[in-house]
């Protein structure tokens, strides 16, 4: 998750700033991958999430990464979602 996630952040950006968090919660753990990018608009940050989607057409990747981790993360009952404003957070998030 991490990998895919920093790697992204670092494609997309040319001189990123990446912060990676975790919170605790009582019954999940939440964890972040921040970058200060220029954003995902918000009509692609569900798209993203679908298998050979890619969130820009000018890189290198397959439009996998992001599909795979939400099938792994939804296999062990977690869950993944980007918000993006000025630069993005993907936060995903695993059961305890």
């Amino acid at each position: 998750m991490f990998q895919n996630l920093v790697e992204n952040a670092i494609d997309h950006v040319e001189e990123p700033t990446i912060h990676v968090g975790a919170e605790v919660h009582e019954e999940e753990v939440v964890f972040s991958v921040s970058d200060d990018g220029p954003g995902i608009p918000e009509s692609q940050q569900e798209r993203i999430f679908e298998l050979f989607e890619r969130g820009h057409r000018d890189g290198d990747g397959t439009g996998m990464g992001l599909a795979i981790c939400d099938r792994i993360l939804s296999r062990h009952g977690g869950d993944i979602w980007v918000e993006s404003d000025d630069g993005t957070t993907f936060y995903f998030s695993l059961p305890r």
